[in-house]
């Protein structure tokens, strides 16, 4: 085999990755958690053993907290698609759009009654305060 490479060649080689690693979560950070988007106001989880997300949280003062939805309500489908067995990335494009932009939701509340919900989506800026890191302009 050849020769083992040199201290500084495996730190550069390490330095190089961290910096790849570093760059990847901070893509990741920017689309999980930009600083303006233009969507409905909810955070959601999908739950162990289900197969469309949740809502967790519908910012006070949103357009999604506005329309009545609360934290267990599941999202069935937007605008006409499914949600069924898709990623939450997947369904947080679903619900982000244009400002003023309306996004028509199938809920399955946690009774288990199931209704249409219209939403229209406005814009949400980052702050450090409040209960969601987020305001929401164009009410």
């Amino acid at each position: 085999m050849g020769d083992a490479p040199s201290a500084a060649a495996m730190r550069i080689f390490v330095l190089g990755l961290a910096v790849l690693v570093l760059d990847a979560c901070q893509f990741f950070e920017r689309e999980t958690h930009p600083d303006e988007f233009a969507g409905i106001g909810v955070e959601l989880e999908l739950p162990a053993g289900t197969k469309h997300p949740t809502i967790r949280q519908a910012f006070s003062g949103g357009p999604a907290h506005a329309a009545g939805l609360k934290p267990g309500d599941a999202i069935l489908a937007a605008g006409g698609v499914s949600t069924e067995s898709k990623s939450i990335m997947d369904v947080v494009q679903l619900l982000r759009g244009r400002p003023e932009t309306e996004v028509v939701l199938d809920i399955r509340a946690a009774d288990g009654s199931i209704r249409k919900v219209t939403v229209r989506r406005r814009i949400f800026t980052r702050t450090e305060s409040g209960e969601s890191g987020y305001n929401v302009r164009g009410k």
